[in-house]
């Protein structure tokens, strides 16, 4: 199966709907951890937000999932730059990663100062994020899949993977998930979400035929970003 056959056919899983962030639940968020006192959040290139968090010294670049608002993600943008991260949030073409699978280019060079790069992203964002990873290995410390996984094969490649998925997730595609999941580093780690779903990585509410779930939004979030966190560790 080639790439180009292969997005399509992970397209094809998403619901064609898009989805706007909840603006008054994200500040409603930021104001209740003090965000705004210890991370700072600048826009270069127009729509590319940055987000620094205290003594910085590793970055992430995020591709946000297929046909969502990519402002939805600064509640996990923010929480891991808490963290001392550096947080890259790109926004997609037409809110669909897989046209701009090169986002990333450029980025790390306008932050010498970041030593160590990860890249990660959502659902068809993860997919897109980690096609860029393969042809930059050189570029990136580890790979990190939010309700995703890689369609190049990782699995003989000597970089860091983390893969995060809700265990009632019912968008994630779990056939595809785990036919992939032999394109896994051999440093992958993976971790399920007790009563998380796939909506739940960010604030746009719930996807079209996601699961229920039985923790909170922020409680998913800031598990995620701890998770990130580690593997600076």
């Amino acid at each position: 199966m080639t790439t180009i056959s292969v997005f399509f056919f992970l397209v094809s899983v998403f619901q064609i709907t898009n989805y706007k962030a909840q603006t008054e639940q994200i500040e409603e968020y930021i104001a209740s951890r003090n965000f705004d006192e210890i991370v700072t959040k600048t826009v270069i290139d127009k729509d590319t937000l940055v987000y620094t968090g205290p003594n910085a010294k590793a970055g992430f670049i995020f591709y946000p999932g297929a046909n969502v608002e990519y402002i939805a993600y600064e509640p996990l943008m923010y929480s891991l730059a808490s963290k001392g991260f550096k947080c890259v949030l790109l926004k997609m073409n037409f809110d669909f990663a897989m046209f701009s699978i090169d986002a990333a280019k450029g980025i790390k060079e306008k932050f010498p100062e970041i030593e160590n790069w990860y890249i990660g992203g959502h659902s068809l964002g993860g997919v897109c994020a980690a096609v860029y990873a393969y042809n930059h290995l050189k570029d990136f410390k580890g790979i990190v899949f939010l309700a995703s996984y890689p369609i190049n094969d990782f699995a003989k490649k000597d970089i860091k993977m983390l893969s995060l998925y809700g265990s009632d997730d019912k968008v994630l595609n779990m056939n595809s998930y785990n036919i992939f999941k032999k394109f896994f580093s051999k440093k992958a780690q993976e971790y399920v979400i007790e009563g998380g779903i796939h909506s739940y990585f960010g604030m746009y509410g719930l996807q079209n035929g996601d699961g229920t779930p039985s923790i909170g939004n922020v409680e998913q979030i800031e598990y995620a970003s701890a998770k990130i966190a580690e593997l600076e560790n």
